[in-house]
C-alpha cells in the first residue's frame, strides 16, 4: 500500500464548458485567461491542451482541458473559475452595450430614437464580450438607441400602454 502521494500543483489543469455554438472557434494552443473567486482581480495565464470528443448533452457544452502555470501555488483543486479563451482573429458585429438592452420574458428589446423620440423594438442577440452584446437582428447600423435608461423607458412604455 502507498503511504503518502504526492502532488505536483506547479501546473494546474482547468476544465471550461464551452458553448456548443463556440466550439469551433477554439483550438489547441489557444491562450485563456482564468480569475477566481479566491484571488480577486489577480488573472492566472495558459492554454487550451485538450477538447473533449463529445458535448454534454444536458448543457450543450463542450468540456476545454486547459494548462495552468501555478508556480506561486495560489490555484487549487476545486476552486471554481472562470476561463476566457482567446479564439483568435476579429469579428466584425453590430453590439450594443448591455445595458442598453431590456427584457420581458424571453423577449429582448431596444429603444431607439427617430425624430427625437424613443421606439421600443425587439432585437435578437448573438455574442457577449467586454460589456457589449451583439444584435443579429431587429437592429440596423447606423440607427440611434438609449444606451442608458432604458429601465425608465420600458416603465413609460408600460404605464402609456395601461392608459389607453
Amino acid at each position: 500500500t502507498n503511504l503518502f502521494d504526492i502532488d505536483d500543483d506547479s501546473t494546474m489543469w482547468v476544465t471550461a464548458s464551452v458553448p456548443e455554438g463556440e466550439v469551433a472557434r477554439i483550438v489547441p494552443g489557444a491562450v485563456v485567461s482564468v480569475t477566481t473567486n479566491a484571488h480577486p482581480g489577480k488573472r492566472f495565464s495558459g492554454t487550451v491542451q485538450i477538447l473533449g470528443e463529445r458535448l454534454d448533452p444536458k448543457t450543450r457544452t463542450l468540456p476545454v482541458q486547459c494548462r495552468i502555470p501555478n508556480a506561486q501555488g495560489l490555484l487549487r483543486v476545486g476552486l471554481t473559475a472562470r476561463v476566457r479563451i482567446s479564439a483568435g482573429g476579429t469579428v466584425t458585429a453590430l453590439a450594443v452595450p448591455a445595458n442598453a438592452i431590456v427584457g420581458e420574458g424571453d423577449d429582448l428589446s431596444v429603444f431607439v430614437e427617430k425624430n427625437g423620440v424613443y421606439h421600443q423594438r425587439k432585437v435578437k442577440t448573438g455574442r457577449k464580450d467586454a460589456g457589449l452584446v451583439e444584435i443579429v437582428e431587429g437592429l440596423q447600423e447606423g440607427e440611434r438607441i438609449a444606451v442608458s435608461g432604458a429601465f425608465t423607458l420600458l416603465s413609460e412604455a408600460k404605464a402609456s400602454e395601461e392608459g389607453k
